[in-house]
């Protein structure tokens, strides 16, 4: 399988641009800092708090809290997410690009020198 991606184009060129990490090493843009937290923000505004809305409605006999918070806690969640996605979105494929070359790289080089 190592040969057939090898003999493609962008491995091919990974190979020969010697894709590497450098991308990282660099500090990363206030967008995508932003980008990421808000990712992270909208798990922990997902489930656990539709969780937490389901016990506070248990524990105070109150349904609605559920039934109501519920589904606005998770709607609230995906925008967020939706957010995150539109800040990371340009950076996070130039980061991704490259580490998908740079993994490409390894595993057809490795595999080129197990079978030598």
């Amino acid at each position: 399988m190592a040969r057939q991606v090898g003999r493609t184009t962008f491995a091919r060129r990974a190979v020969a641009e010697g894709a590497d990490l450098g991308i990282f090493q660099g500090r990363p843009s206030l967008r995508l800092l932003i980008g990421l937290s808000l990712f992270c923000l909208s798990f922990l505004i997902g489930w656990p708090v539709v969780a937490a809305l389901g016990a506070a409605a248990f524990w105070t006999d109150s349904p609605l809290l559920l039934l109501v918070g519920g589904p606005a806690a998770y709607v609230f969640s995906w925008l967020i997410l939706g957010l995150s996605v539109l800040l990371v979105g340009p950076d996070s494929a130039r980061y991704v690009r490259a580490l998908v070359r740079w993994a490409v790289r390894r595993w057809v080089e490795r595999a080129g020198q197990v079978r030598a």
